[in-house]
């Protein structure tokens, strides 16, 4: 196949995007505790939405918190996949990353871990916290955290194998298609995970930190093992050359969706 700069050029740029999507992913905890903690000088969080509110003498984390989520949500909108339910899906997990950001969680000494209420409310710039109940926003963070996950987990066990049949060796796309089953039963874990620990034993504290990392680490990992699929099967190039299409089979499953060579390139 002659190589050609301008495809090696989108080709990378496109890699760069999964890349990308990987290190923001895989930063994102980190960039929590140990920015929040040389930042803003405050302790381990117990979740990671908590971090909206976490600040000590004027100093927040809140705009690193937002900022990691909007880029995240910039990035899965820009992505576009090999089928249109995988661009669907990437797209609300993009719209669902922002209203993770525009929608915070209820403030409370309990699950936040910051027991001065005059220093956070000293850092909070004119937000009212809802110290007793939950508010609209509240349920609304919930509902777009777990259904981010929902939508991330999907692209993984119903639209990333799609490719797999142009690697042409059975025993290498089994073993794909098993990496991203167990990347996606590990994202539908994140949320399960915090669910249990929170609403019924009631803990918050580094688990509950710890599950709802289990998931976006899970994330960046599916963004690596596709880069490094793609990269195999030359599956960019091939879709830009016009050399595949879909392949869908009569009464198909969700992921019975391939993506497959054309008997002739297209002219």
């Amino acid at each position: 196949m002659n190589e050609n700069p301008l495809e090696k050029h989108i080709l990378a740029t496109y890699l760069s995007l999964r890349y990308g999507l990987a290190a923001i992913a895989f930063s994102f905890p980190v960039l929590l505790w140990i920015g929040g903690h040389l930042y803003a000088h405050v302790g381990l969080q117990n979740s990671m939405s908590a971090y909206y509110y976490a600040c000590t003498d004027g100093r927040s984390i809140r705009t690193w918190f937002c900022g990691t989520l909007f880029a995240v949500a910039a990035c899965l909108y820009l992505y576009k996949g090999y089928r249109r339910a995988e661009n669907i899906a990437l797209n609300m997990a993009g719209l669902l990353a922002l209203g993770i950001a525009e929608f915070p969680k209820d403030w409370t000494a309990k699950t936040s871990g910051i027991l001065d209420e005059e220093k956070v409310l000293a850092c909070l710039g004119g937000i009212a916290p809802v110290v007793g109940g939950t508010s609209l926003h509240a349920y609304l963070h919930g509902f777009c955290a777990i259904s981010f996950y929902v939508c991330i987990a999907f692209v993984c066990l119903f639209c990333a194998s799609n490719t797999l049949p142009l690697m042409n060796n059975p025993a290498k796309e089994s073993r794909y298609r098993r990496y991203y089953h167990w990347i996606g039963a590990a994202i539908l874990a994140s949320p399960l995970a915090a669910f249990l620990l929170t609403q019924l034993l009631e803990r918050y504290d580094i688990l509950t930190f710890l599950a709802e990392a289990l998931g976006i680490y899970a994330f960046s990992v599916y963004w690596l093992v596709k880069s490094h699929e793609i990269r195999q099967t030359n599956a960019d190039l091939e879709a830009i050359e016009g050399r595949l299409e879909r392949q869908i089979r009569t009464r198909a499953v969700l992921d019975d969706v391939r993506i497959v060579r054309r008997s002739r390139p297209r002219q």
